[in-house]
């Protein structure tokens, strides 16, 4: 097995001794950033659930084209080929 010695050891940065849990420290957040920083990161954050929103949607669709034609209750145009 390995060993404490066997890795990398560094002066600046020792390996804790105590049993304590370390407690997180949050990363440093304005609490009342300004309004266009808010307003760049809500558009942002809406782009991405949008983008998230109409992928969900296309899956939706397609499960339940899936859902009918498994059942034989298909109304696409191509019923007739059946």
């Amino acid at each position: 097995m390995f060993s404490p010695t066997d890795y990398p050891s560094s002066d600046n940065n020792p390996l804790p001794t105590s049993s304590a849990p370390q407690q997180k420290i949050p990363p440093a957040i304005p609490l009342k950033p300004d309004y266009h920083s808010r307003c760049t990161v809500l558009r942002q954050v809406n782009t991405e659930l949008e983008a998230k929103l109409a992928t969900l949607s296309q899956i939706r669709l397609q499960l339940k084209l899936r859902v009918e034609e498994v059942q034989g209750k298909s109304t696409g145009p191509n019923t007739h080929l059946q």
